[in-house]
């Protein structure tokens, strides 16, 4: 009775293949026995759901630095910065963008101290407030 070689080779690498996936399969549960370790852990954490991670406490001052770089970079020219009580007062104007025709007229706008943790802008340009808000949440 003579077998084939190829045939063998093929059915041993089958059945090797097939027990070491079964072995590396039950290798990964590491219970033991036990019950989930974790599940008292889960407890205390939902009793301590008010602490989580520090917030930046973000200040008129940088939101006066993030808006004179997001409006330089899209074409503003910042004038000057002011303060009025609590609150910076921003004024910028249009710059010329290259046409020649000038600059725009000067406009304002607010950077207000809403809350410890939050800035308010007032009187924004639209193209340049939503980075604004992406840059003062990072």
């Amino acid at each position: 009775m003579r077998v084939n070689i190829s045939k063998l080779a093929i059915v041993l690498a089958t059945a090797t293949l097939t027990l070491g996936a079964a072995r590396a399969a039950a290798a990964q549960g590491k219970s033991h026995g036990r019950a989930n370790p974790h599940a008292a852990k889960g407890a205390e954490a939902s009793a301590q759901a008010g602490q989580g991670k520090a917030k930046k406490l973000a200040s008129s001052d940088d939101g006066v630095q993030v808006t004179r770089e997001v409006l330089q970079s899209h074409g503003y020219e910042v004038v000057r910065v002011e303060r009025e009580g609590g609150d910076r007062v921003v004024y910028y104007r249009r710059g010329n963008m290259g046409r020649g025709k000038g600059k725009g007229p000067l406009v304002k706008m607010y950077v207000r101290q809403a809350a410890p943790d939050r800035v308010v802008f007032d009187r924004t340009p639209q193209e340049a407030l939503a980075e604004i808000h992406r840059r003062m949440a990072q």
